[in-house]
């Protein structure tokens, strides 16, 4: 939903997003934040992207209507993930990521107007939308989602977000999206045991690829990989927690990693 003109509730939604952006700074080593991304996560408030968030227990859900959006600001705005999708038996299948891990892995992938970008993952479409601002009316993002009862609500709220450079796309991102590529960007939002052979063609020389191996049980690792000639070159990798992939590459559908994705700090 998008949110309402009430100047108390914007001003809020905007101090939210503010305190935001000073806690992904924690990421960066006194690096500076590219002001192309704060003013993209500026322009695309979280909250238009969650039309509910879990309440309590699994399979108790609040809906995000305009009466109760300032209530639960500090809920939708908390640096932390939430799902947004269980699995026939109630495990965790997709979650909007941790505002502050979201902000940095835009700050890995060194967009730029005019970029093409594969993303694994579509989910709510949140980060596609924070990087087709990102890239512009010259540039496009890819996402393919596994999970067909998201496609629905993650198109309306790009649609009413007016964000039109995003394709998003049911399917199997494992498989790649070879019609499309190769992309000067590519970014995994859920993790794997391995990354197939099929991306080291889906991105473009000196491209950057950012994906999440599944370590183990507790943890994963978030890996930047420049293409070089003949191979994938780490650049950076740290843990991280993140929901593990669907689709026919995916782990046992009992297997649970609780609500996931967050950076360790």
């Amino acid at each position: 939903m998008n949110s309402s003109n009430s100047p108390k509730l914007q001003q809020s939604i905007r101090a939210h997003q503010n305190s935001l952006l000073k806690r992904a700074k924690r990421f960066l080593h006194g690096e500076t934040l590219p002001s192309i991304i704060c003013d993209a996560f500026l322009a695309t408030p979280r909250h238009n992207f969650a039309p509910r968030f879990p309440d309590g227990s699994p399979g108790l859900w609040s809906d995000i209507d305009e009466p109760l959006l300032l209530e639960h600001l500090n809920k939708l705005y908390a640096d932390q993930p939430f799902c947004i999708y269980r699995n026939e038996i109630g495990v965790v299948a997709s979650t909007i990521s941790q505002p502050s891990l979201v902000i940095y892995m835009l700050h890995l992938l060194e967009l730029e107007p005019g970029m093409s970008v594969f993303e694994l993952g579509g989910g709510s479409a949140w980060n596609a939308a924070l990087m087709a601002r990102i890239v512009g009316n010259q540039g496009r993002v890819f996402s393919v989602e596994v999970v067909t009862a998201l496609i629905e609500n993650a198109r309306r709220a790009l649609k009413e977000s007016g964000i039109d450079n995003v394709s998003l796309i049911s399917g199997d991102a494992m498989l790649g999206l070879t019609e499309y590529g190769p992309f000067d960007r590519g970014i995994f939002t859920a993790s794997a045991w391995d990354l197939p052979t099929v991306f080291f063609d889906q991105i473009k020389e000196s491209g950057l690829l950012l994906f999440v191996l599944k370590f183990n049980d507790d943890y994963d690792l978030l890996t930047v990989l420049r293409k070089k000639a003949d191979s994938f070159v780490s650049e950076l990798h740290f843990p991280c927690r993140f929901v593990p992939i669907a689709g026919k590459r995916a782990l046992d559908p009992n297997h649970s990693t609780s609500d996931a994705e967050h950076a360790f700090h």
